[in-house]
């Protein structure tokens, strides 16, 4: 599995701005990591996932954590970097 860089995703993403620590999280849910793995990978707490994730599927115009994933698998598929 790929690991993406602040600057891959941003190009992969259309520009979409994202911080080190919402790529950290992108990253680790195309891996299939849960939340708790993920606070636990990045030492934080699940609630500041949450929160990272919230951002995200707000900036991604997503309804929910599983469509997230879906676009930024579809923008991944469209870029093939």
């Amino acid at each position: 599995i790929r690991t993406y860089s602040m600057k891959d995703l941003q190009t992969l993403l259309c520009g979409v701005k994202v911080t080190q620590r919402q790529t950290d999280c992108i990253n680790l849910l195309l891996e299939g990591a849960t939340i708790k793995e993920i606070a636990a990978r990045l030492k934080i707490s699940p609630r500041t996932v949450e929160t990272h994730i919230d951002l995200l599927k707000t900036k991604f115009h997503a309804q929910n954590k599983s469509e997230l994933i879906i676009k930024l698998l579809s923008y991944k598929a469209s870029k093939q970097i």
